[in-house]
């Protein structure tokens, strides 16, 4: 934190960092379990931690990991994830939000 205030960054800079790696650890902590073809959360607590720290509603942040939803020429049709492309999409973001972060960084750091 100090090497970070040392460096030029703002103590609300440093506490989004902190939130977004937070965020990025809790969802190695989502699991999934499937119905027939459909998966659910198995459990909420790192979805609940997670939301807190990005300030989203967890049950939307839940579902945007088991549905997929695709538009094409003004319709939308809103699919069930099975659990495999659940754990991707959980995956797929952590690696965004990880990606995103790291650009700013570098950005910030330039």
């Amino acid at each position: 934190y100090n090497a970070m205030l040392h460096m030029g960054f703002a103590a609300p800079e440093i506490k989004n960092l902190f939130e977004i790696i937070a965020s990025i650890i809790h969802l190695g902590q989502v699991t999934f379990a499937e119905r027939g073809l459909h998966s659910f959360v198995e459990n909420m607590a790192p979805v609940e931690a997670i939301a807190d720290l990005l300030g989203v509603d967890d049950a939307r942040l839940a579902e945007s990991m088991t549905y997929q939803t695709i538009t094409a020429r003004g319709i939308s049709v809103r699919a069930e994830l099975t659990r495999d492309r659940a754990l991707y999409a959980r995956d797929a973001l952590a690696k965004a939000l990880y990606g995103r972060m790291f650009s700013w960084l570098v950005e910030r750091l330039n």
